[in-house]
This record gives C-alpha cells, structure tokens and sequence, in this order.
C-alpha cells in the first residue's frame, strides 16, 4: 500500500483501519492482474464493493500504481510490494495487515504445481548456447526430450547474470 509522497499516512496496522482508510480515500488505484483481482475481492471480503465502485481505479495494463499516486489521481494504491518499495513520488505504506493477508506459504507436505513441475525437468541439459556481444543468449537447438510443450528452451541472461 502507498500514497503520493508527503501525504498523510493513513493508518494501515489492521483490516479495519484498511477499511476506514478505504473508505475515506477520495481515490484508490490498483494493478491489473492477479493483485488487481484480489483487491477486488479484498474489497468484497471488507463489504464495501458498493462504495468503491465509483471511486477504485484499475491500472491498464503497463502503467504502475505509483504513476497514479505520484500524479494525485489517487490518494492510496495498492499493488505488490516490490513493486511498490523502489517508486520515486510515493511513500510506501507496507503490505496488507495479517488478519487480511489471504496467502499463506506452502507447507513442505503440500505438493505444489510448481514443486510437482520442476522433477520433469531433471536431466536437460544445456547445450549449444553462447554469449553474444549483446548480452543475450540465443535460442538452441532442442533435442526431442528437451522440447517442453513444443517449444524449444531459451537460455536467458542480464548483464549481471549470464545463464544459458
């Protein structure tokens, strides 16, 4: 949660001052996607989606919360912390309170899809992949067991990390 830079930090500590907040902010901007999905029913789950509809405003899609707070188009935004903790313009309020924090981590004794993924990949090796002058690294030539849905493995790369 945030608000543009030198307003008046609103309390945030707990899901009903959330909801105060919410309901006195004369604008509330949030991201499109998964977080934007459950801000919505955020708002639901408090019982106020009636009174946010006319003044909740979703992002289109490449355009950051901040942009919307440092503008004053929005007194508070809502959007992934990360997200969040870098912007110029904003005071960064924290994350959601607990008592409305809806994730939880996974326990190690509940599979997950990404934990139930991962083993399909073991024994793929990386092969025919170089630097380029550029910093990437260039798609290669997958063999039959390598091609995963289809697709050909990429090797990716930043400036700092170069892994193919």
């Amino acid at each position: 949660m945030a608000v543009k830079a030198g307003s008046p930090r609103p309390d945030v500590s707990s899901g009903e001052a959330v909801k105060k907040a919410l309901l006195s902010a004369g604008a509330v901007a949030y991201s499109t996607g998964a977080s934007g999905v459950y801000v919505q029913r955020l708002f639901d789950r408090l019982g106020i989606a009636d009174q946010m509809k006319d003044k909740s405003k979703q992002t289109s899609p490449g355009v950051r919360v901040a942009q919307y707070l440092a503008s004053g188009e929005a007194d508070l935004g809502f959007q992934q912390v990360s997200e969040l903790v870098h912007e110029t313009g904003i005071d960064f309020l924290g994350p959601l309170p607990a008592d409305i924090q809806k994730g939880r981590p996974a326990s190690p004794s509940e599979p997950t899809a990404i934990g139930e993924l991962l083993p399909s990949f073991a024994g793929i090796e990386k092969r025919n992949c170089e630097d380029f002058a550029d910093g990437a690294c260039r798609p290669f030539d997958a063999g039959p067991s390598e091609s995963i849905a289809g697709n050909h493995l990429v090797g990716l790369s930043t400036k700092s990390q170069k892994r193919c």
